[in-house]
């Protein structure tokens, strides 16, 4: 019974990376963080996609929105193939989603990690607690 369409799983569609860069920060400059962008050139298939990617990445041809170089030079390299995903906004258009990596990469992911106080405050809590009962006796 064909009710249910299968997706494809590979065919022509435009490139689209993400990658740890420059974003736009709050203020308006420039800081680091995990972006995307799309190289609006129709492959194929994903092999010719990735074919033609890392040949973008060798020649350091691709550049971010502030102009910055992603490629071999800032040590880019393709990591990994995502898929073949078919465009939210535009039902029919599809993407090869790659993941670019470099050495950079732990800049991205650093900011959410924080110290935490948490078990010294309940340490000094606890020390107060127990003098304030000391002293009630």
């Amino acid at each position: 019974m064909g009710f249910f369409s299968s997706k494809p799983k590979d065919g022509p569609g435009i490139i689209r990376i993400q990658y740890c860069g420059y974003v736009k920060a709050p203020g308006g400059g420039q800081t680091t963080g995990l972006a995307s962008k799309t190289i609006n050139q129709t492959m194929n298939s994903a092999d010719e996609a990735t074919k033609y990617l890392r040949k973008l990445i060798a020649n350091d041809s691709i550049k971010d929105s502030f102009g910055n170089t992603i490629g071999r030079s800032q040590m880019y390299q393709l990591s990994r193939y995502i898929g073949y995903t078919e465009s939210k906004s535009k039902p029919g258009s599809f993407y090869h989603d790659f993941v670019l990596s470099s050495d950079e990469d732990s800049f991205c992911h650093s900011g959410g990690k924080r110290r935490s106080n948490k078990s010294r405050n309940t340490r000094r809590k606890k020390g107060r607690k127990s003098r304030n009962t000391r002293s009630r006796r």
